[in-house]
């Protein structure tokens, strides 16, 4: 019996003292998630947990995204009843709160970006995260691994230094450590579409789990991702 705790011990301590090995680089593109066919459009649902300053809620929301640039996002209430829209036309980007009503709007960028999500990236970038299409580092710096575990880091030349990691084709991460960002991203469905997202940012953390997912069907129309405020309702900067 002694023997046997002994070993067991013995192989818990080799597993955790496992560590990343320096390697070569894979390849330009050989290392990607999700797939090559992944859609150019789709409608979602999905159930979101938001930790941060205002404590931990829980909410639905109602997404539609389309290549390369843009997004709408329908935050709901209870009875599925819509509080609040995100629209962004790869342009500008357009908020209204039924609450008030309050009308927003601002230029496209990684700031105006970080009040859909807290993701302060391009329009594009969000789209290709949210398509399972993980934007890859332009020049390798380093490549290790761990078991079947790779992890990639370089450089890209508008989102700075990137961390790539694929612990398997079901589970992978994505950081940017210049803008304390990390993606943990698990449970692709067949069209390489993330099932559950996990975004940490600076000050805040959401997670994303797909409930409905349909991408079939025409395109959305190029108009749905701009909104209009409503009469009489002023437009503040975003």
């Amino acid at each position: 019996m002694k023997s046997t705790m002994i070993i067991i011990l013995g192989l818990v301590g080799t597993i955790g003292c496992s560590t990343w090995k320096a390697g070569k680089a894979p390849a330009k593109g050989s290392l990607q998630s999700g797939s090559l066919d992944a859609p150019q459009f789709y409608f979602a649902s999905m159930n979101a947990t938001y930790f941060g300053g205002q404590g931990r809620l829980k909410g639905e929301l109602g997404l539609i995204i389309s290549v390369p640039d843009k997004i709408l996002l329908e935050v709901r209430g209870p009875g599925g009843n819509p509080v609040s829209t995100f629209a962004c036309n790869g342009r500008t980007i357009s908020l209204l709160e039924l609450e008030g009503p309050r009308f927003y709007s601002g230029q496209a960028n990684p700031i105006s970006m970080a009040r859909l999500l807290p993701l302060p990236v391009e329009p594009e970038i969000a789209v290709s995260l949210l398509r399972g299409q993980l934007p890859m580092p332009s020049d390798a710096t380093s490549y290790q691994t761990k078991g079947d575990a790779q992890q990639l880091t370089g450089t890209h030349s508008t989102l700075g230094t990137i961390i790539v990691t694929r612990y398997g084709p079901n589970h992978w991460t994505w950081s940017l450590p210049d803008e304390q960002l990390h993606l943990t991203l698990k449970d692709p469905t067949k069209a390489g579409i993330f099932r559950d997202i996990l975004i940490k940012s600076k000050s805040d953390e959401v997670r994303l789990r797909l409930s409905e997912f349909d991408a079939s069907g025409a395109p959305p129309d190029a108009q749905l991702f701009t909104l209009q405020p409503p009469p009489g309702v002023e437009v503040l900067p975003l």
